[in-house]
């Protein structure tokens, strides 16, 4: 059995892909129009989106991590740095 991250010829490989939109706080204040009907919690950074975020992200452990709609980059860099 091959761990995590390991390969050997002519097998597959399989690859974690974690994919999360962040909803950048400045994104939903511009374009609050495709926000309607979201509950305000639900769209803030601190204390719901980042924190599921971080958690599927740790869950999984994804190979892969691609977050969109950033602009948090220090909370994120400052979590997942330890987690390498």
């Amino acid at each position: 059995m091959l761990g995590h991250g390991q390969m050997r010829q002519g097998m597959f490989v399989c690859v974690c892909v974690c994919v999360f939109v962040c909803v950048s706080p400045q994104a939903h204040k511009h374009y609050a129009e495709l926000y309607q009907g979201i509950p305000p919690q639900y769209l803030d950074w601190d204390t719901h989106r980042w924190p599921l975020a971080l958690r599927e992200i740790t869950h999984w452990d994804p190979d892969v991590i691609c977050l969109q709609e950033v602009d948090r980059y220090e909370d994120i860099r400052t979590a997942l740095e330890p987690l390498g």
